[in-house]
């Protein structure tokens, strides 16, 4: 009987073990740290790509991996996306430099042909970061569309989007708007992700 027992119980704490470690290896993010490898695979699976730049002094950095890539849901949406990790100051250096990335954690969103969608300049909590990550998607399954759109639009504001989104510099279209933050390609334009920032008019004095 005490046997019978002490396999039951084995059994049970192999399954529970292998279960724990098949959802855990499920959940992980599948990072690549192969932007070409990641190229190739966006175009083949129509996937979005998704570059988090980093270095290995950045405090920000390492709470981006503790606090935000463990949440179930950031691990869910990832698997909609190709994800990229790279190091600003090694194998990311120069692509750092493309995408004009400046601070870190900085992280970058392209569309599955890698043109520039936009960019979270900094650390975000998972829920803004699980919302970024929406839109992003939202936005990629229009930018085929989109981009062919503008292409033959004949407005010159239309054309000069398209243009900066065919070179991927993100610094063309925030100085266009003249607002910095994450900006995403829709089917109207290119439209601010996060709230604009809205000066305040100062009324003028009167003598």
């Amino acid at each position: 009987m005490t046997q019978q027992l002490n396999r039951v119980t084995v059994a049970a704490l192999m399954a529970l073990t292998l279960g724990v470690s098949a959802t855990a290896s499920h959940a992980r993010i599948a990072w690549t740290r192969d932007i070409n490898s990641a190229r190739v695979q966006a175009q083949k699976t129509g996937k979005p790509i998704f570059i988090d730049f980093y270095t290995d002094w950045c405090g920000w950095c390492k709470k981006l991996d503790s606090n935000v890539y463990t949440n179930r849901g950031v691990q869910s949406l990832s698997r909609n996306f190709i994800m990229v990790k790279l190091n600003a100051e090694a194998e990311g250096a120069a692509y750092a430099q493309h995408y004009r990335v400046s601070g870190f954690p900085t992280m970058v969103f392209l569309n599955s042909q890698s043109q520039y969608l936009g960019t979270i300049p900094g650390y975000v909590d998972s829920g803004t970061m699980k919302q970024y990550m929406q839109s992003a998607l939202s936005t990629a399954k229009r930018t085929a569309k989109a981009s062919k759109a503008l292409k033959e639009s004949r407005s010159p504001q239309l054309q000069r989007f398209n243009s900066a989104l065919t070179r991927k510099q993100p610094a063309d279209i925030t100085s266009m708007t003249g607002n910095s933050g994450i900006f995403l390609l829709d089917d109207k334009g290119v439209v601010r992700l996060d709230k604009p920032t809205t000066k305040k008019k100062t009324p003028a004095k009167r003598n």
